[in-house]
């Protein structure tokens, strides 16, 4: 998939739903329905070095967890995660 076809594809409710699904379920690794701080450390620094080639900071993990649990519970649910997701690929596109 090139950049044009994924920049139109992130408006597709469908597609964000879709790709959300697979990084979900495969970084949840206790299945408990939701993403744990450490869950999340995987995703992102597997993220980081898949497409920057770097490990992202503590610092920047600890603020990007913040920002995602909107309801504070320490933990990440599904849509929690899918907005993640989107502004992820959109910035990807704008990259």
């Amino acid at each position: 998939m090139n950049i044009n076809n994924l920049a139109q594809k992130i408006e597709d409710d469908a597609f964000i739903t879709e790709v959300t699904k697979k990084y979900f379920t495969h970084y949840d690794r206790n299945n408990d329905n939701l993403l744990e701080k450490k869950e999340l450390l995987t995703v992102m620094t597997d993220i980081a070095q898949t497409f920057f080639g770097c490990t992202p900071e503590k610092g920047a993990i600890e603020s990007q967890f913040s920002q995602l649990d909107k309801d504070n519970n320490n933990r990440i649910d599904f849509a929690e995660f899918k907005a993640f997701i989107k502004d992820y690929l959109k910035m990807m596109v704008d990259f």
